[in-house]
């Protein structure tokens, strides 16, 4: 019942947006939903099961995330449950908060923001 909930939420707020499910070995293990604009990229949501998590399933999609990001020159956007652990992984990609409220903290990566390392 959740699921279906959060979904139909999804669906209102981000009418447009892809799901995908996570495979590995040709079974699912967990889901994905993007929301692409002309003026942002938005990672609604990305769940893995528990047994598959600190694995690099979730960096590896976040990480293409952030490929096109930076190949559009779009803003990589999310909002993370404060408390949830995968803050720490979305601060180690290069995520930096925006803003927050009591029970979220929004957080971008802005390819025009970001510095090349190679010219440092």
């Amino acid at each position: 019942m959740q699921f279906q909930a959060q979904r139909r939420g999804y669906a209102a707020e981000y009418p447009d947006a892809e799901p995908r499910i996570i495979l590995a070995d040709g079974e699912p293990i967990g889901r994905i939903f993007v929301h692409r604009t002309r003026g942002d990229i938005r990672l609604v949501d990305i769940a893995i099961l528990p047994e598959w998590r600190n694995r690099g399933v979730g960096t590896a999609f976040l990480r293409e995330l952030i490929a096109e990001s930076e190949y559009t020159g779009r803003p990589l956007k999310l909002q993370v449950a404060k408390g949830n652990p995968a803050a720490r992984l979305y601060e180690r990609l290069g995520f930096s908060k925006v803003s927050e409220d009591q029970v979220y903290i929004q957080m971008e990566q802005n390819p025009d923001l970001r510095i090349d390392e190679r010219s440092l």
